[in-house]
């Protein structure tokens, strides 16, 4: 009778083969598990960054209307005629020309309103402007209209890079 079993010498090679075979795709399945880690790791950073940035520009939305709320009287309607473009207080914007939410130095100095906040979480402070629209003619009856005055509150929040910013615009009768 004839043994079909090879020497150890003919088998050597095969199990090294295997071995590596195996620490190829394991290495492999490591390396895409690590790189599925990191494109979650940098949505969640980025989803932090924009709701950082939308609290931020809630807050000035916020102080901004409580500013109006709370100034209804001091702030005249003629204000925003007198600002000239100065303490955030904006006119109505003539057609044709770029309203000021749009300007990029609306958003430096004088141009917009600071709203201090801890900047731990954040790149830059919110700010907010406050636009006249004009008067508009609101109620239930339409032969006697009451006269409202509209102004549009625009705010911007920054997250914790200037790059990640969140403006929200609300127009306010006041």
């Amino acid at each position: 009778m004839m043994s079909c079993v090879k020497s150890p010498r003919s088998q050597a090679g095969a199990i090294l083969i295997i071995s590596l075979i195996m620490l190829v795709i394991l290495t492999s399945l490591g390396v895409s598990i690590m790189q599925g880690s990191v494109i979650e790791h940098k949505l969640a950073t980025h989803q932090r960054d924009v709701t950082s940035a939308m609290q931020a520009a809630e807050i000035a939305m916020r102080t901004a209307e409580n500013t109006l709320k709370d100034r209804q009287n001091q702030i005249l309607w003629d204000d925003f005629e007198n600002a000239q473009n100065n303490a955030g207080l904006y006119p109505e914007t003539p057609p044709g020309t770029s309203e000021p939410w749009t300007q990029k130095a609306t958003w430096t100095g004088n141009g917009s309103i600071l709203v201090n906040i801890d900047v731990s979480l954040h790149a830059q402070q919110p700010r907010y402007i406050i636009e006249r629209i004009g008067e508009m003619d609101v109620g239930p009856d339409l032969n006697k209209p009451e006269k409202v005055k509209m102004v549009r509150i625009t705010a911007i929040g920054y997250g914790s890079s200037a790059q990640s910013r969140i403006m929200l615009q609300a127009n306010y009768r006041w």
